[in-house]
């Protein structure tokens, strides 16, 4: 039989979906327990938040791997393909690898009764195990306390922001989510973090008491903006991004911050050409059409907010005609009511492959087409200086990048070839954590993968 995608997902639907059913992590510590802890067998940064650490988990890759380390992040939402959640230096992971792991660890899944997401954790964390990793990048799938990725051990984390989102899980205010997401630091070591300042002593009281180092990121400068990308001043260094938007500014900031700080090795000319090499799919995606079609994942009202922040930035150029789809679960309301500030067209679509079911009820006079093709089709611009704007979830995003038979890549040109282990840096001066992980040489290296 040849394998297929289809037939891992069908093999994955056992462990249901991307919500969980039950909420603590004893299941998973005891599953990753029977394997040996490969949680504990790789260096790695944890990056959670509610908006943009997707974002800064490609940037931090990409700068690793430019510097020559052998990088696996962990990301989700995937778009259209599981295999975009297991990245080996930006590329996905193989349809038969994919299978091998599962096939590996099916029965222990099913003996201690992981979840999707618990299981697919699991299955990351071993592969970076059973391969050469110098590093792993895991972007923290929903809040953070009690996250399945919070069973690693970072040696820094990363908080991108903290708004209002899935407040049925993680609370009513954002003091209250702050409180759950910025338990992913570590006594001893640093938390990375762009919170607003209203958010900032809710978080120096808890690193206070836990002994965390706060360090925040200088603001980006633009200096330049325009629809094909920006320039930035970070800290007195010009950095470009193919991605133009505010959000993606922000987050580039963060992530040099911690770049700068965790790696201090990594030459700011090789952090330089990273930067402007890396792609987020989905991410206030520019499409070099005619017109021009921008993808953009904002799914809630902070994304949505900083989506309008983008455009009002940019050149404005012509009609603006919006496609949008959303979640049940999310202010879908105030979501539309957003856009609309903006759109000269909007039409709202159906979200098929969202993690809730889309909403049914909207307000008279709501243009409505259930069919995402033909309200890609209706909504159309017909003048070249237009643009095309489709939001409201990644869920649609993923469904619009597939309907358009859009590649993935996650960088745009190919990482120096530079042996992984030549460019490893020392586990020193990193508080100390898991000196078990450091793998002293190559040869070492080889006898564990054996």
């Amino acid at each position: 039989m040849r394998l297929c995608e289809t037939y891992i997902q069908e093999r994955l639907a056992q462990f249901g979906g991307e919500r969980r059913p039950h909420y603590d992590l004893e299941n998973l510590k005891n599953a990753l327990a029977a394997v040996d802890h490969p949680e504990n067998k790789t260096r790695c940064v944890l990056v959670g938040g509610t908006n943009g650490k997707g974002s800064t988990s490609l940037l931090l890759s990409t700068a690793l791997r430019e510097h020559g380390l052998s990088v696996r992040t962990f990301t989700s939402p995937h778009l259209f393909s599981i295999r975009e959640r297991f990245l080996e230096n930006l590329v996905p992971i193989s349809l038969q690898d994919l299978s091998s792991l599962v096939d590996e660890h099916e029965a222990l899944a099913q003996r201690f009764s992981l979840s999707y997401f618990e299981f697919l954790t699991l299955l990351f964390f071993d592969w970076c195990r059973q391969n050469t990793t110098d590093y792993a990048v895991v972007e923290v799938g929903l809040g953070g306390a009690l996250d399945a990725t919070n069973v690693s051990d970072p040696s820094a984390s990363v908080l991108t922001n903290v708004d209002l989102d899935h407040t049925e899980y993680l609370g009513p205010t954002r003091e209250i989510i702050l409180r759950d997401k910025i338990q992913i630091s570590r006594p001893g070591r640093t938390l990375y973090t762009a919170l607003s300042a209203d958010l900032w002593p809710t978080a120096e009281a808890y690193a206070n008491k836990n002994q965390i180092s706060l360090a925040t990121p200088q603001a980006p400068l633009v200096l330049s903006r325009n629809w094909n990308g920006q320039t930035l001043d970070l800290g007195g260094t010009s950095v470009s991004l193919h991605d133009p938007s505010e959000a993606s500014a922000k987050n580039a900031a963060l992530a040099w911050r911690v770049l700068r700080s965790e790696f201090a090795e990594i030459p700011v000319s090789t952090l330089q050409s990273a930067f402007s090499k890396a792609r987020f799919p989905g991410r206030f995606e520019v499409l070099p059409t005619c017109p021009r079609t921008v993808l953009c994942g904002a799914h809630n009202v902070h994304g949505v907010e900083s989506l309008l922040a983008t455009l009002a930035s940019l050149p404005k150029t012509g009609p603006l005609h919006v496609v949008c789809g959303f979640s049940g679960d999310k202010p879908y309301i105030e979501m539309l009511e957003l856009l609309r500030t903006v759109a000269d067209k909007m039409c709202v679509t159906g979200n098929p492959g969202a993690r809730h079911p889309g909403p049914t009820s909207w307000p008279p006079g709501t243009p409505i087409e259930a069919d995402l093709a033909s309200a890609l089709r209706l909504s159309r611009p017909d003048t070249p200086d237009a643009t095309l704007l489709i939001t409201g979830s990644l869920y649609l995003i993923g469904s619009a990048r597939k309907h358009l038979g859009l590649p993935l890549r996650f960088a745009a040109d190919p990482f120096p070839a530079v042996p992984p282990t030549a460019a490893s840096r020392s586990y020193e001066g990193l508080g100390g954590a898991n000196p078990a992980k450091v793998l002293a040489s190559g040869q070492e290296q080889n006898l564990v993968r054996a």
